[in-house]
């Protein structure tokens, strides 16, 4: 948003994921909204997958443009025309930068120094999934400061960076895991081992930067230190549920998946002062719980799913989690590339 005029917006649009569309790149509303205009398009499979602007003069914006398409067997990411752009007029217009001599880059982001706003950092995979570059001169040239992968563990999903407003050398990138770094991303430490990985969305405090919240697939998280400690909070739930199961019992039970938080099973009801409560749930799975489905002669026992294949049996009165994933065989040299998972003699 234009910090000078609440009715003057920039919208990054990634668009459709799955086929060729027009509705990406950056849109401009002039008119809080009402409507807007398309002021930077590619083409129709190249959208835009993060946008940062200078608050001290919203006239200079950052567009990161990237080429990509998710198909059911494979994802096909950057090259083609990803690019940096860059806008001196509000995003009216653009022109496009070179960040490197040679740039295959995959999925941008960006983040303005806003304290020092000619200071810019970018992060790409190129070469390697952790590639950070650095601007000193509002984007115009760009220095490769950190090859460093843990920066940005699996590019396609991830790359985010976040600078500190109040200190232009302190910066945080996302990924499966959270990293910080105090002098201009040189050197990189790890923080937040505490609280649940995949880091999804940053926030700074702009009048304090050791106040930090923090989003990822386990919740949301609060630091009143700069990263170095974090708490959880736990009185709300932020839990997604991808398939949902319930047994015949009454009341019946629910079962299900949950996203990166394992599979959980508990009661629809109870009969008790204060309803239900986090201790009446019981984890049956471990991992991105998919699929759960209780036997119905015995609820206290069934099968569940997690990501890679895994399919296993549980059975609560035992304890017994036993892992029952068809294996693929073994190819005649003893190796593990078998020419095919599932069939018979005939390939069926």
């Amino acid at each position: 948003m234009d910090p000078r005029d609440p009715d003057v917006a920039l919208v990054c649009a990634m668009g459709h994921e799955w086929g060729p569309n027009e509705e990406r790149g950056v849109f401009k509303t002039t008119d809080a909204g009402q409507t807007w205009t398309k002021v930077l398009y590619i083409d129709q499979d190249t959208g835009c997958s993060d946008l940062d602007i200078d608050l001290s003069n919203p006239r200079n914006v950052y567009a990161g443009m990237w080429t990509f398409r998710r198909r059911p067997w494979r994802f096909d990411d950057g090259g083609k025309e990803t690019a940096l752009y860059l806008s001196r007029d509000g995003g009216d217009s653009w022109k496009k930068v070179t960040t490197t001599p040679d740039e295959p880059m995959a999925r941008i982001g960006i983040g303005v120094a806003q304290s020092r706003p000619n200071i810019v950092y970018l992060i790409t995979e190129y070469p390697t999934a952790g590639t950070l570059l650095r601007s000193e001169d509002y984007g115009e040239t760009w220095e490769t400061i950190s090859h460093d992968k843990n920066l940005n563990f699996r590019p396609f999903y991830y790359s985010d960076v976040f600078v500190d407003p109040s200190d232009h050398n302190t910066l945080y990138t996302l990924s499966g895991g959270l990293s910080k770094s105090t002098d201009g991303g040189r050197t990189v430490q790890r923080i937040g081992r505490g609280v649940h990985g995949d880091h999804q969305a940053f926030w700074i405090d702009p009048w304090d930067g050791e106040r930090v919240l923090s989003g990822s697939d386990g919740g949301m998280q609060v630091s009143y230190d700069g990263g170095a400690n974090f708490h959880i909070f736990r009185n709300f739930s932020l839990a997604q549920y991808y398939h949902v199961f319930v047994d015949d019992r009454d009341p019946y039970w629910v079962c299900g998946g949950l996203q990166d938080n394992g599979t959980f099973r508990g009661p629809s009801e109870v009969w008790e002062n204060g309803g239900i409560k986090n201790l009446h749930w019981q984890e049956i799975g471990f991992g991105d719980g998919f699929d759960a489905s209780p036997d119905p002669e015995d609820s206290t026992r069934g099968y569940a799913m997690s990501q890679g294949g895994n399919l296993f049996r549980w059975d609560l009165r035992t304890g017994v989690f036993q892992m029952i994933r068809p294996n693929a065989p073994k190819a005649d040299d003893g190796s593990d590339k078998a020419p095919r998972r599932f069939g018979d003699d005939h390939g069926s």
